[in-house]
């Protein structure tokens, strides 16, 4: 091959990289003060083609939102004169007229004299990041408007140190909001009343509790506090309602009552916390996955381009061998990653699940080895859900891992399949701890004889890269793909354990 084939080979491949990945990648030519070059992916996610963007800069300015366009062009302007680098983020209308929100990460590069001679940016897609952070901050700001109308107190502390306080709190105590955040909770109880509220805070009770609150003037007044724990942007966090007794003609509920309602509140507050908060863990897991993948791909591709020109008898073409093996088994990584996130794309179609499990007994025997026994339970009749049936074997050979592991010294897994009609949501969430709706659902259950889990690891199972295994013995992302799945089925999981007393698995899927 001559140097300039083999130039013109590397030029193919080296365009074929570019325009695989998932971000725009361009530079600007400082003497025309045009676009020499961009990647033909700036049409898929602007929907105009590459040679429009490349007629200059007041194309691409046309197309900035006019709240974000003077901004942006006076730092291009900026980097594009003076050198260096900067990140900045701005909305920009694609071709059809709807609004993205792009990310754009530019250098420039100088020469000898220290002018600017190129100017080359990344542009990236993060229209559903900043949705989820418009999300995030909308139900905060939900979150105050509710509690700034009620008639009671509320008040949020992290380990005693008050960070919010509602309205009608601030009006009880005579405080303004910003004398108050950041203090500690101790200036507004009365002082006799301080070791009691301290032993509270040192160890936090769902029983409800009378003392007196301090206002700013010096006068107290009888309170009744409730409190649960709650999650706030990742810090673990303390939300009191605090009711005054001193109003007269207020309605009071019974002991029994206030108890009753505040055992609900905590259940439901512990489901929708761990719901969001495995919905924002895919979110972020899927969108890491798939930038992950994309560097995959051109590691991937420069490892072949390296072999193809390293001979067998070179002792470097081991270690790029070495380097390919490695980013293969990192793809695998980023398909579960993708499957938990319900971003990997599936097949589904009608299948018969105990089929299924019956197809992979023999795989599943190999897996659980010699010392546990598996049991099979068949349904009499077919259990057939819409569903891709590679990944429902996913699910069972993830499961067989974890029952493998959990049985050391050997036991009993237990596969059945079946089905179950909801009629009652309520009580389905109360006995399952997730909200099912009404219908009927085929159910697959894998249970074991193994030593069972804390309540504290059941509260992390479905998280990816958690794992109780010794280091080394697992990447913790068994139970997070099958979490996926189930959810990618429109399906919804179910976990019972405890010390000493094994782990049952049960997956309602549809009935298709």
């Amino acid at each position: 091959m001559t140097d300039a084939r083999r130039d013109d080979s590397y030029r193919d491949r080296f365009n074929q990289i570019i325009d695989s990945v998932d971000v725009v990648v361009w530079e600007w030519d400082a003497r025309t003060r045009k676009l020499d070059f961009v990647n033909s992916r700036v049409e898929a996610m602007f929907g105009f083609p590459a040679e429009q963007w490349q007629e200059g800069v007041e194309f691409w300015a046309s197309r900035i939102h006019p709240g974000d366009r003077d901004r942006v062009i006076a730092d291009f302007n900026r980097v594009a004169r003076d050198g260096g680098r900067y990140k900045t983020e701005y909305r920009i209308f694609h071709a059809d007229g709807s609004e993205k929100c792009v990310e754009d990460t530019i250098t420039a590069e100088t020469d000898d004299r220290g002018e600017v001679v190129f100017v080359r940016g990344l542009t990236m897609d993060v229209t559903e990041r900043r949705a989820s952070q418009e999300q995030l901050e909308e139900s905060e700001e939900r979150f105050r408007l509710v509690a700034d109308v009620v008639l009671d107190a509320v008040f949020i502390h992290e380990n005693g140190i008050i960070i919010y306080m509602n309205n009608t709190g601030l009006a009880l105590l005579g405080y303004e909001q910003e004398e108050i955040v950041g203090r500690s909770g101790g200036m507004i109880v009365a002082p006799e009343d301080r070791e009691k509220a301290a032993r509270r805070i040192a160890s936090p009770g769902e029983e409800p509790m009378e003392l007196k609150f301090l206002r700013k003037d010096g006068s107290t007044f009888p309170v009744e506090i409730r409190g649960c724990n709650g999650t706030l942007r990742g810090r673990t966090v303390r939300i009191v309602v605090a009711r005054d007794l001193s109003m007269v003609n207020r309605v009071r509920m019974t002991e029994a009552e206030i108890k009753d309602l505040t055992q609900a509140l905590h259940e439901s507050q512990h489901q929708l916390i761990h719901s969001q908060k495995l919905e924002a863990i895919g979110r972020v897991t899927g969108g890491v996955a798939h930038d992950f993948n994309n560097l995959l791909t051109v590691i991937m591709s420069y490892t072949q381009i390296l072999l193809t020109d390293i001979a067998d008898s070179d002792p470097r073409r081991e270690d790029v061998q070495e380097i390919q093996r490695a980013a293969e088994r990192a793809t695998t990584l980023t398909r579960q990653l993708l499957a938990f996130s319900r971003k990997q794309p599936v097949q589904p179609h009608r299948i018969d699940m105990t089929e299924i499990v019956q197809d992979t007994e023999k795989m599943v025997r190999r897996l659980l080895g010699e010392r546990i026994e598996l049991s099979l339970l068949p349904s009499a009749e077919p259990q057939f859900v819409l569903a891709d049936p590679g990944q429902i074997e996913q699910i069972l050979v993830n499961l067989a891992v974890n029952a493998a592991d959990a049985m050391p010294n050997g036991g009993v897994m237990t596969i059945s399949t079946g089905h179950m009609e909801v009629t009652d949501p309520e009580y389905a969430s109360r006995h399952m701890g997730v909200d099912v709706p009404t219908g009927v659902y085929a159910v697959l259950s894998v249970s074991d004889t193994g030593h069972g889990m804390t309540e504290e690891t059941k509260s992390h199972i479905f998280e990816p890269f958690y794992t109780t295994k010794p280091k080394g013995k697992g990447t913790g992302l068994g139970l997070a793909t099958a979490y996926g799945i189930v959810k990618q089925a429109r399906g919804y999981i179910w976990v019972y354990s405890k010390l000493g007393t094994g782990t049952t698995f049960k997956i309602y899927l549809p009935r298709a």
